[in-house]
């Protein structure tokens, strides 16, 4: 139990640098050189960690509900940082490139 416990916790872990640092990104008006920094995703989860682990030593199983209203919060804030970012080049010239069969 304490395995599959600790390998829940990287994963979370993993998810909360994922999908927080790139809204701390958009709403810091952090550049794209900066935002591609390891550091930076390594305080993110260094802060969600401090945010969150006060809830998880609370007596009762009740605390953790305001974790999960913040974790759905983050997913539709990053989905309509997604959307917008979307839109913003709609309608617009691309490039694409695809490989075919043949590898070219």
């Amino acid at each position: 139990i304490w395995c599959l416990t600790y390998l829940a916790s990287i994963a979370y872990c993993v998810l909360v640098g994922d999908l927080l640092k790139p809204i701390v990104c958009f709403l810091g008006g952090i550049s794209e050189t900066q935002c591609s920094s390891p550091w930076l995703r390594r305080g993110v989860i260094l802060c969600a960690i401090a945010a969150v682990s006060p809830f998880c030593f609370m007596r009762q199983i009740k605390a953790l509900k305001y974790t999960s209203i913040v974790s759905i919060a983050s997913c539709i804030i990053l989905a309509v940082i997604i959307t917008s970012k979307t839109l913003s080049h709609f309608g617009s010239e691309h490039t694409i490139y695809y490989i075919d069969d043949s590898g070219v």
